[in-house]
């Protein structure tokens, strides 16, 4: 059993300002993501580095259903992500969008390393995308859905098996 080093990166701070995926708030998306991970938040902060593509929340849609994604300043910001954890970092992006900024549009996919070709070193590197854990994406309503990222969670990126 192998632990590699995994840097989350979401897509932005809440509303509140909160750090990155600090699971600090219960029933916050942090939280689903450490209860998917199945350990202790004390585990979860030592385990994993934290980033937000965005350093800022840039507001909700007018719908009021979500938040505003400005996909051009994520890409750069992914960039500058990729230039900073060099190997042996692997990148777990918490939603689609944050991987659309990373992988082409293409190759996304859910629950499974992909490479990820890049200009900085290492020129390749690991990269997997799971679905947002807000509560408002309806595809945490099927448990199904919850088993499929707890299996990946637990066995692919917590002890790479």
């Amino acid at each position: 059993m192998k632990e590699d080093k995994i840097l989350l990166v979401g897509q932005a701070p809440s509303r509140n300002r909160r750090p990155a995926l600090d699971a600090s708030i219960p029933g916050s998306a942090s939280c689903r993501l450490l209860a998917m991970l199945g350990i202790t938040r004390d585990e979860y902060m030592e385990r994993f580095a934290r980033v937000n593509l965005l350093d800022y929340w840039p507001g909700a849609l007018a719908s009021g259903k979500g938040d505003k994604f400005p996909k051009a300043e994520a890409k750069k910001a992914a960039k500058r992500i990729l230039a900073h954890y060099q190997y042996p970092w692997k990148i777990l992006c918490v939603g689609h969008r944050v991987g659309e900024c990373f992988l082409p549009k293409m190759r996304v996919k859910y629950y499974d390393w992909m490479i990820c070709v890049s200009n900085f070193p290492p020129a390749v590197r690991d990269i997997a995308i799971i679905p947002h854990t807000s509560g408002l994406n309806r595809y945490w309503n099927e448990p199904g859905n919850v088993k499929l990222a707890e299996n990946f969670l637990r066995k692919k990126v917590l002890f790479n098996v």
